[in-house]
C-alpha cells in the first residue's frame, strides 16, 4: 500500500472521471447490443457460446432446476439466507413511502401516489464467484415495492446453468423466471425483449465493465439503476485503532476484484506505514493472493490527514461505496459525510456484515457516483404518480397566474386553455 499526503490525494480525486469507458469495451458492447436488438435469441445464444463457452438452445432455466437447487442447499446456508432475506425485507418495508395528499391552496389539491413498476430484470454476476446475496438484494426490494414480474439473469457455468447458489436464492426471493445469460447480452435481452426473454421496464444489479457499459448504452431504452463499478472501501482509523482489524477489513473488500479500491484515512504517518507493512505481509499468506496483490498492495492507499477534523472532507473527496469508521468520533464523522454509499459506525460494524446480513442493500454507488446516487432500495422499483384536483376556487386562485406566465413565455394557446375555463 502507498502512503499519501492529504493534499496529493485530493488532487488525484479531482482528476477521477466517473463517466469514462474504455474504447474497446464501448465497441464490444455496441456490437452485442445491436445484435441482440436485431436478432434476439439467436444473438443471445451466439454470445453465450462465444463468451461463456456454453451452447444453450433456450436461455430460460426450468423451474425444477431452481427448486432443486434450494432443496439441495445445506440447512445452515438455508438459514443464513433466510435470515438475510428477512432482515432485508423488514428494512425495505420500513422505507416504502406512503400516499401524500396536500392542499396547496383552497381548491387546489395535489396527491402523490407511489406506483410499482410492472416488470424488472435483475442481474447477478458470475465468473470469479457466485453471488446469491445479490439475488436477494435486487429481487426482494422489487417484491416489497409490489413489482408484478421479477426476472433474473446470471451467467451459465460449465453445465449450462447459473450457479446453484444463485438458483437457490432465486427460489427464496420468489423470482418469476431465471435466464442463463451473462454480461451485456443479458441486459440487452431485458431491454429489447426476445421471443424467450421478456422486455422489462428497468434493469438493476452490479456487474463487470461490460455490464456497466451496457447500462450506459441502454439508458433511454430501459430504466437502469446506478452504474456500479468495482467495489470500494474507505476506513477511518486513528492511531489507537487495532491495525489487525483494519487490515482484515481491507483484505475482505479488496478480494472482490483486481480493480477493487481500498483506502485508509488516518492522522499519523508512523501508524500509516505500520498499516502498509502489515497489509503487504498479510496478503502474502491470504487466499486470493493474486487479486489482493493488485487491488491492495499495488493500488491501496493510506492518506495521512493533518487532523481529525479533516477526515470527513477526505472521505467525501473519495465518495466511496463503503465507509468504515473504526476510529474515534465515528458518529460525529458520520453526521458530516455527504458522499458515501453506506457508512458503518464503530469497530463492531463491518462492510462484510453489511454485505450479507444487516438488512441494508449491498448494491451501492461506486466510482465516486455516491456524490449523487443512492443505494438500491424499494424506491428504485416505484414511480410517483401525481394527481391534481382543481375546483372553482382553486381555478380562480391559480388561473390568472398561469395566464400571465404562459403569455410571458410566448405560448398564447396555453393561456387560452386556462382563460376558457375561467369564463367571462
Amino acid at each position: 500500500m502507498r502512503v499519501l499526503a492529504a493534499a496529493e490525494f485530493k488532487r488525484q480525486m479531482q482528476q477521477v472521471s466517473t463517466s469514462e469507458s474504455r474504447p474497446d469495451v464501448v465497441t464490444a458492447v455496441q456490437r452485442i447490443v445491436a445484435s441482440v436488438r436485431e436478432r434476439g435469441d439467436a444473438a443471445v445464444r451466439e454470445w453465450t457460446k462465444t463468451l461463456d463457452g456454453v451452447d444453450r438452445a433456450v436461455a430460460k432455466v426450468e423451474r425444477k432446476e431452481i427448486d432443486r437447487a434450494w432443496d439441495r442447499l445445506p440447512a445452515e446456508l438455508k438459514k443464513a439466507l433466510q435470515l438475510s432475506a428477512a432482515h432485508l425485507e423488514r428494512y425495505q418495508r420500513s422505507l416504502k413511502p406512503k400516499r401524500v395528499a396536500t392542499a396547496v391552496a383552497p381548491g387546489l389539491r395535489l396527491t402523490t401516489e407511489w406506483v410499482p413498476l410492472r416488470r424488472i430484470g435483475a442481474y447477478a454476476p458470475g465468473g470469479r464467484a457466485a453471488y446469491p446475496s445479490t439475488v436477494l438484494m435486487t429481487c426482494i426490494p422489487a417484491r416489497v415495492a409490489g413489482v408484478d414480474e421479477v426476472y433474473l439473469a446470471s451467467p451459465p457455468g460449465p453445465q449450462g446453468l447459473p450457479s446453484p447458489l444463485v438458483l437457490a436464492a432465486a427460489h427464496l426471493a420468489k423470482v418469476d423466471a431465471v435466464y442463463a445469460i451473462g454480461g451485456a447480452q443479458a441486459l440487452a435481452a431485458f431491454a429489447y425483449g426476445t421471443a424467450t426473454v421478456p422486455r422489462v421496464d428497468k434493469v438493476v444489479g452490479p456487474g463487470n465493465v461490460y455490464v456497466a457499459e451496457a447500462k450506459r448504452q441502454l439508458q433511454g431504452v430501459v430504466g437502469t439503476d446506478a452504474i456500479a463499478g468495482p467495489s470500494e472501501l474507505a476506513i477511518w482509523a486513528d492511531p489507537k485503532t487495532d491495525p489487525e482489524l483494519v487490515v482484515v477489513d481491507l483484505l475482505a473488500q479488496a478480494e472482490h476484484d483486481p480493480e477493487a479500491r481500498a483506502l485508509v484515512v488516518t492522522t499519523d504517518t508512523a501508524y500509516a506505514r505500520r498499516l502498509a507493512t502489515l497489509a503487504d505481509e498479510r496478503v502474502q499468506s491470504a487466499q486470493r493472493k493474486g487479486v489482493l496483490e493488485t487491488s491492495l498492495v499495488r493500488d491501496g492507499l493510506i492518506v495521512v490527514a493533518a487532523s481529525e477534523k479533516d477526515v470527513p472532507d477526505l472521505l467525501d473527496a473519495a465518495a466511496p461505496e463503503h465507509v468504515e469508521l473504526l476510529g474515534a468520533g465515528a458518529t460525529r464523522i458520520a453526521d458530516q459525510l455527504r458522499s458515501a454509499g453506506t457508512i458503518f459506525e464503530g469497530p463492531l460494524a463491518s462492510a462484510s456484515l453489511g454485505d450479507y446480513a444487516t438488512g441494508a442493500d449491498h448494491v451501492l454507488p461506486t466510482n465516486r457516483t455516491a456524490r449523487w446516487s443512492s443505494p438500491l432500495s424499494v424506491y428504485d422499483f416505484l414511480r410517483q404518480r401525481v394527481r391534481q384536483r382543481v375546483d372553482r376556487q382553486g381555478l380562480a386562485k391559480a388561473g390568472p397566474a398561469a395566464i400571465a406566465i404562459a403569455e410571458a413565455e410566448g405560448l398564447p394557446n396555453h393561456a387560452n386553455a386556462v382563460r376558457r375555463r375561467l369564463g367571462p
